[in-house]
């Protein structure tokens, strides 16, 4: 039940009378074919008669609690009325509407309110106002708001959006310079800021200090990549022996990607060709200047920024949107994933040809892909609208679904909650995935959750870890970058081994080495668990 606060209102009363539905019908038929009520006083000159009706009764959680930053939602249902009684929700003798900070349902007899991006000063009493002739009462409900613990720091955007959800505002990239010493930010309305990494407590409070710098992309941003990216897992003699300083590369709704030198801000060229918005950039880890590009207009593109001028090499082949790519970390092949294409292409990064596809068999959305830090795994996610998400991983080499993840088959919100984003950590066998709901950390060796934040639903798009480990940091639809704490785990020298062997080995060469078949399935992931089901904080067994 709940807290209720009646209010007088000229006649206050509430029936005790139990009736059935057909006598609850005949009598709000007899109500409203009157004049007045039939209450116990006297009505144009008639005597009194028994009253017919019920006050409203809302009923709901009167305790309800937030973590900051968070999305929170509380309901209240009335349906003991009659006649009907007309419901709101009210703060400090207020009616709340809809605006950027709060959304208002109304799907009688349920009735929510959902306060956006909690913060300390949410905190309080709300009111479930329900009224009609009989009278009125209000649920009460106190909103207490805490600090997640896993969340280190916040960047909150310059221009919060009109109205939630509305275009222009999102975050749709984060990333950390190789080294870790810079974060880029792209914070919407074509606007993209660098800061200093680790942040000072004036950068978390206003995103602001004196190494901060805004470059004005004057379009949308959908990508950010930092280069060259140095391997420590290549030899030196493979990467490039000229220092190059550090560039960002933002690509364009409008299909030009912008390359700024980090040091000085400025704008150092730019890239035209693709005929869409660019929606993924990366650079090869190889140390190169080698930048990679997949776009709306079904292509990839690979430019040699050290080779000013020169063409880049297109690869055509999907039917619809690029959307996502990734580049094996020996930076010899391309794995990119469409909107509508219910399958991954894998390109070669020496020849510039296509390689192979790895075809699911029925329907689906593709979202992301990523491969680990030894290039053995490739992370695909997908989703369809009626039947949630799933994360998969794959032996690019012998095309085998060794493992599939899949969302909480019993979550009320699972036909609108979409996989957005993932990326393995280069520390440890981590798996990161960000859907509508929660950012979800998964150690794939121990099969267990190491992080499962669950604080924010309906905003998060993207998600990208610190070069060393310890932070992981994700951005927002309404703008915000919140940066999470990641649980430090050493990885076993089992571990270390198969990365330095699989590094350098694909799996036929591994599966023709003389070794017992418990080794032989270590080294090739297959002893990791075939199917696992992350279910949400409310319905986990």
């Amino acid at each position: 039940m709940g807290l209720f606060r009646s209010v007088p209102f000229r006649i206050q009363m509430k029936a005790s009378m139990n009736v059935n539905p057909k006598q609850r019908m005949a009598a709000h038929g007899k109500l409203t074919q009157t004049s007045c009520f039939e209450l116990p006083v006297r009505c144009s000159g008639e005597a009194s008669r028994v009253p017919l009706g019920e006050m409203p009764y809302p009923v709901g959680d009167p305790m309800v609690t937030a973590l900051k930053g968070s999305n929170i939602t509380i309901s209240c249902t009335e349906v003991d009325s009659l006649p009907p009684a007309k419901t709101v929700w009210m703060r400090k003798d207020k009616i709340i509407n809809t605006t950027s900070k709060y959304i208002v349902s109304d799907n009688n007899p349920n009735y929510k309110l959902t306060i956006i991006n909690v913060t300390k000063e949410d905190e309080g009493t709300y009111f479930c106002h329900s009224e009609n002739p009989l009278g009125r009462r209000e649920l009460e409900v106190y909103l207490t708001v805490k600090k997640p613990q896993d969340l280190i720091a916040e960047l909150k955007p310059a221009h919060h959006p009109r109205l939630y959800g509305s275009a222009g505002c999102e975050t749709w990239s984060v990333r950390f310079s190789p080294d870790g010493s810079y974060f880029a930010w792209s914070m919407g309305h074509g606007i993209v800021r660098l800061l200093s990494w680790p942040l000072t407590s004036k950068d978390s409070a206003e995103a602001g200090c004196s190494k901060e710098k805004t470059l004005n992309c004057k379009q949308m941003v959908w990508a950010l990549a930092f280069g060259p990216c140095l391997s420590t897992r290549v030899h030196a003699l493979h990467q490039n022996g000229r220092d190059h300083e550090l560039l960002l590369a933002a690509g364009l709704n409008n299909g030009v990607i912008q390359v700024w030198v980090v040091s000085t801000g400025n704008l150092r060229f730019t890239l035209s060709g693709h005929q869409a918005p660019v929606r993924d950039l990366l650079f090869t880890p190889n140390g190169s200047l080698t930048l990679v590009s997949a776009s709306r207009d079904k292509t990839l593109r690979i430019w040699d920024l050290a080779k000013k001028g020169a063409s880049p090499h297109v690869l055509r082949g999907p039917d619809y949107w690029v959307f996502r790519c990734s580049i094996s970390p020996d930076s010899s092949v391309i794995a990119s994933v469409c909107n509508l294409d219910s399958k991954v292409y894998l390109w070669s990064l020496r020849s510039y040809t296509f390689m192979r596809h790895l075809t699911y068999d029925h329907e689906r959305t593709m979202a992301s892909c990523d491969f680990s830090q030894d290039g053995a795994l490739l992370a695909i996610a997908s989703y369809h609208s009626t039947t949630g998400w799933w994360l998969d991983l794959w032996d690019p080499y012998t095309a085998d679904v060794l493992t599939r993840v899949e969302d909480c088959e019993v979550c009320a919100y699972r036909s609108d909650n979409l996989l957005t984003s993932l990326s393995f950590s280069p520390v440890g066998l981590l798996l990161a995935f960000k859907d509508y709901r929660a950012l979800r950390i998964w150690d794939v060796e121990r099969d267990k959750l190491v992080t499962d934040t669950d604080y924010n639903r309906a905003s998060g798009v993207c998600c990208a870890f610190h070069p060393h480990g310890g932070v992981i940091a994700t951005g927002c639809r309404d703008g915000h970058v919140k940066f999470w704490r990641v649980p430090r785990l050493v990885p076993s020298l089992k571990h270390l081994c198969r990365t330095a062997l699989r590094f350098s080995i694909s799996t036929y060469q591994v599966e023709a080495l003389p070794l017992p078949k418990k080794i032989l399935d270590y080294l090739t992931y297959r002893n990791i668990p075939k199917q696992k089901i992350v279910y949400c904080k409310e319905h986990r067994r």
